[in-house]
């Protein structure tokens, strides 16, 4: 049994094949693979990602595709997508769900707990009791608070408030516009022209800045870490643990930015002791092997 596991993001798309012990076999990687971003490029790399995990012949019986896709519960992309794979990979069995539901699975398998997904974009689900619910994820014009997207827009607002009010511009305003190679209107031109991956890839501007130790690139990273823990704090009471309960963590702000990583647990666990963030990065691919073992003992395979 081949099991292959998607995941599926506004600035890249993972697809890694696994066997039943959950030991990969191959891995793949593309571009985006958010449908509300760019509907057609993103079933196009989703679709080159699981071909190129598949070897040159198998079995349809013998292969279970689980895709996370961010933007997937928007209109009909669950559909559309799950339709267009069926027919892509030979009627392979094929579960699309959003980026946050495998990565839950991949946290936790089975059981009740957290995660929190942010890098482009940010999500956080639960699961308990049976009962999956959300917070976030519902795309950057209403929420990705704590995201690469939030922090560089942030970062944006902060330079079109210093040229309203004459305010000479400081160390971030001038690395913006000088990364852009441009003015304040160029630079807002780029904001409203540019994909969310773009313009969430200008955030290492604002790290760099932060660690050499400005004051104002430190605070946005900072508040994206409070961001962050705030929708963990809002999950669990809206889920109803009343025991401890772990929280995975997803994506590279979590995971590979220190500033807001220290930020996100210094603001969670001095407000909420139950909560236990694991050590150990999630890996969302993996979680496709929950879905498919939870599937089997559904349908009694």
């Amino acid at each position: 049994m081949i099991i292959v596991g998607v995941d599926a993001g506004a600035s890249k798309t993972e697809a890694v094949a696994f066997n039943l012990h959950g030991e990969p076999l191959s891995r793949a990687l593309t571009g985006q693979g958010n449908m509300v971003v760019q509907r057609e490029e993103a079933l196009a790399n989703i679709t080159h990602a699981v071909k190129s995990v598949l070897p040159g012949s198998f079995s349809p019986e013998d292969v279970f595709v689980c895709v996370g896709a961010a933007g997937a519960d928007t209109g009909d992309n669950r559909a559309a997508l799950q339709a267009h794979l069926r027919d892509a990979i030979n009627g392979c069995g094929v579960r699309v769900i959003n980026d946050g539901h495998i990565a839950l699975y991949a946290a936790h398998g089975t059981g009740d707990g957290i995660v929190i997904i942010a890098g482009t974009g940010s999500i956080a689900m639960s699961r308990h009791a049976g009962r999956f619910r959300r917070v976030g994820g519902w795309g950057q014009l209403l929420a990705d608070l704590g995201s690469g997207y939030d922090i560089v827009r942030s970062a944006f607002l902060h330079l079109i408030a210093q040229y309203e009010t004459d305010i000479p511009y400081d160390a971030l305003s001038l690395a913006l516009v000088g990364r852009l190679n441009t003015d304040v209107y160029g630079a807002v031109d780029f904001f409203h022209t540019a994909l969310k991956g773009d313009i969430a890839a200008l955030l290492p501007v604002i790290i760099n800045l932060a660690r050499q130790g400005d004051a104002q690139a430190k605070w946005l990273l900072t508040k994206a870490g409070a961001d962050l823990a705030d929708m963990v704090l809002r999950i669990d009471k809206a889920s109803g643990f009343t025991d401890a309960v772990n929280v995975g963590c997803v994506g590279s702000l979590l995971n590979l930015v220190q500033e807001v990583k220290d930020a996100f647990r210094e603001s969670l666990l001095t407000r909420n002791t139950r909560l236990q963030v694991l050590p150990e990065p999630v890996y969302p691919p993996l979680g496709a092997i929950g879905v498919y073992l939870e599937e089997k003992n559904a349908t009694g395979i």
